[in-house]
């Protein structure tokens, strides 16, 4: 994403030329990089991350470098992103004096490749754990948790869920 802009919300001079904002995705991670071209009394970027139809959610901060005539290299790396396939991310910049802009926002989607059901941990457990699956298809997904018997203790999920990681 080329050229992206950072609004600006109270007028006057912008404080950071934002040159570009990109994502691509490794081994189910996200990978955000950014290059201001100019930086003015910048405080540093919170990262947020939007799961389609959801709402925004800071996800990190990255510290700015504060003044710079010159371009600048970013980049952060979103290890979790759960709850679905599609995403997008913004960068809120914060100045010195806590005013703040957005970047324009960029999608992404993360598909995987194959079905699994990941290892709950703790494991052994006692009363929570985390269990964690992907889907590369929309699917039927039901999760039922049994003692060492075989008895059935409770179903956590029984509903058609889409393409994604989830926890």
């Amino acid at each position: 994403c080329e050229g992206v802009h950072i609004r600006n919300m109270g007028g006057g001079i912008l404080p950071v030329e934002l040159i570009s904002f990109s994502a691509n995705t490794r081994n189910g991670e996200v990978h955000l990089n950014w290059i201001t071209g100019s930086e003015s009394e910048n405080f540093g970027f919170e990262i947020e991350r939007k799961l389609l139809n959801s709402n925004w959610t800071k996800i990190g901060f990255i510290s700015g470098v504060g003044n710079s005539v010159i371009s600048t290299d970013y980049s952060f790396v979103d290890q979790m992103p759960l709850g679905g396939s599609k995403f997008e991310y913004r960068l809120k910049q914060i100045d010195n004096n806590a005013t703040f802009e957005y970047s324009d926002a960029i999608e992404i989607e993360i598909l995987p490749n194959e079905y699994a059901l990941l290892q709950n941990y703790p494991n052994p457990f006692n009363p929570t754990t985390t269990i964690q699956f992907q889907l590369p298809y929309e699917s039927k997904v039901t999760l039922k948790i049994y003692d060492m018997l075989g008895t059935e203790i409770q179903e956590l999920l029984n509903e058609t869920k889409q393409p994604g990681k989830y926890e």
